[in-house]
């Protein structure tokens, strides 16, 4: 299995956010995990992974990875549009 990046991505959504400052991972949600078992987290996930394989070249793990979380960035954006659409509807 590819491991590149497992400790720099948020094991809650598996996708490039929250931060690693040294042996600490700190999550978009506000945890802090140490990083070697944030990693450990995501392994079973980068398993399962159709995409990116075991002779994936790092760049292109990195590549795919800033892609994924672009699109959940664009979705939650959609979201909080659609939220306040839905608000300015009902408070008129």
């Amino acid at each position: 299995m590819n491991a590149a990046y497992t400790s720099q991505m948020d094991s809650n959504t598996h996708l490039l956010e929250g931060r690693r400052v040294g042996d600490k991972f700190y999550c978009a949600n506000g945890d802090v995990l140490q990083a070697d078992f944030n990693a450990a987290l995501n392994l079973p996930h980068r398993y399962s992974d159709q995409e990116i394989t075991l002779y994936t070249p790092h760049r292109e793990v990195r590549r795919i990875l800033l892609a994924r979380s672009s699109g959940a960035t664009e979705r939650q954006g959609a979201r909080v549009a659609r939220d306040q659409n839905l608000l300015s509807t009902v408070c008129g």
